[in-house]
């Protein structure tokens, strides 16, 4: 128990999340705070989501990288 106690100290100190591993389980030990931020994170998603917003949406006009015909050109091949 001291050393969970002092890998606790830690990540007080620095806000890191630690994984213990125990035979075959994985455990993240992290703050209360970023615990209870992580459970905000698919309710914020369903909301964006409800709003339209979406991470494939393009936004951006792609006509303004068209390039008009006249700046147009082809090099011509070298013969060395």
């Amino acid at each position: 128990m001291q050393r969970i106690n002092e890998i606790i100290e830690i990540i007080e100190k620095t806000g890191d999340k630690c994984v213990v591993l125990k035979e075959n389980n994985a455990f993240v030990i992290m703050t209360l705070a970023d615990y209870k931020q992580l459970l905000k994170i698919p309710h914020q998603i369903e909301e964006s989501l409800a709003l339209g917003h979406s991470n494939n949406q393009t936004t951006v006009d792609i006509k303004e990288f068209e390039v008009p015909e006249e700046d147009k050109y082809y090099t011509e091949p070298m013969d060395y």
